[in-house]
């Protein structure tokens, strides 16, 4: 799993849509795609990024019920990479 080199490289914190960093980790991420994935954040804040994988770890799945959870639309704080 890479993070974007984006979001690891940068020195300061960063104003983006969930859907740019679904977007992100999919371009840096060859076969996984948005539906695979879910940006969870609170008060407008990154949390944590999910990956469906599947079962034997070797590829991406699906994954509805995980991004259900995720952010919703608006924009979204993500602090630099420590």
């Amino acid at each position: 799993m890479r993070i974007p080199e984006d979001l690891a490289q940068s020195a300061e914190a960063q104003t983006l849509r969930a859907a740019d960093v679904e977007r992100a980790f999919a371009a840096a991420n060859p076969g996984l795609r948005a539906d695979m994935i879910s940006v969870v954040c609170r008060r407008g804040l990154l949390q944590e990024v999910r990956v469906c994988f599947d079962r034997d770890l070797r590829g991406f799945r699906r994954c509805p019920e995980v991004d259900r959870s995720g952010c919703s639309f608006g924009p979204i704080r993500v602090a630099p990479v420590r």
